[in-house]
């Protein structure tokens, strides 16, 4: 039976065990975080340096421990995409908030096998509680979480699609029977007609973005209402060119949407695209508009 003598001796070699390695990790990945506004979005070495730089020849006595880590952090830095970032849309991932981060970071420590409750009393009590969450449709997601989860799924499609120039996934947000209404250029019924109306709507201005400026709930009606600016790039030192609009979205569920009005100003809007256009060298695209 050990003494308390000998657990604090133990305590003490866990510490500094752990310790250096621990805070090496916690180093390396703040500055990951604090870096994720201005680092690359992409990876910036290819397939081939990493693969030179993580493939070590491993020796026969090993590596301290916080070396491992710091070579680890230094050897993928240039390999790591910022997924966990708000600039990045490539696909609807990445977003650990810091309760789930600090909660893996215990659950690597605590290096417990949950198959059983013998060997992990806590984990199985957190599956059970996990399933009960599940079946239970009152817990998870509410009415407002739901609609803001799936706008936030909306809007990441958007910003893909405006750097792609791709808007077939985009579109396919809309049901099948959907209401569009564009009040200069027309309503559109049906997801295969508002398709026909939009990719072109969009691919004729591959240049602008649409950057969400506010947005509010009314969740028990599944309505988002929210305003972006149509944005044009900076071409000549006269801008901004930019116009702002509104749009209503009704939530049909399941990620998709039953219904958009878009509201803006369209004398305003002829304005500063024609404006643009002159500024850039471009000639204006006639709009397509719906009778």
């Amino acid at each position: 039976m050990k003494t308390a003598e000998d657990q604090s001796i133990s305590g003490a070699l866990h510490k500094a065990l752990y310790q250096g390695t621990l805070a090496a990790a916690f180093q390396h990945a703040i500055a990951h975080l604090e870096n994720l506004d201005r680092s690359s979005v992409a990876a910036t070495a290819d397939a081939a340096t990493l693969r030179r730089r993580l493939a070590r020849p491993l020796t026969n006595d090993g590596v301290p421990a916080e070396q491992v880590v710091n070579e680890l952090a230094e050897d993928a830095r240039e390999g790591i995409i910022g997924s966990a970032g708000g600039r990045f849309y490539g696909w609807v991932i990445g977003g650990a908030v810091p309760a789930s981060l600090g909660a893996d970071w215990l659950t690597s420590a605590w290096d417990q096998n949950g198959a059983l409750y013998a060997t992990s009393p806590a984990a199985a009590i957190v599956e059970e509680v996990a399933g009960a969450f599940d079946q239970d449709s009152s817990l998870g997601f509410g009415p407002r979480e739901e609609l803001a989860a799936a706008h936030d799924h909306l809007i990441a499609l958007s910003v893909a699609a405006q750097g792609s120039g791709q808007w077939d996934e985009y579109c396919e947000l809309f049901t099948e029977d959907a209401l569009y209404v564009e009040h200069f250029l027309g309503t559109y019924h049906g997801r295969d007609e508002i398709k026909q109306w939009l990719i072109p709507a969009m691919t004729a201005w591959p240049q602008m973005r649409f950057p969400v400026q506010w947005r509010t709930f009314n969740e028990e009606d599944g309505l988002v209402v929210f305003a972006v600016g149509n944005d044009m790039p900076e071409v000549d030192g006269n801008g901004p060119y930019s116009v702002p609009s509104w749009t209503l979205l009704e939530y049909a569920g399941n990620n998709q949407w039953s219904r958009e009005e878009d509201i803006y100003n369209p004398d305003a809007m002829l304005k500063m695209l024609s404006r643009w256009c002159d500024a850039a060298g471009v000639p204006f695209p006639a709009p397509e508009i719906h009778t």
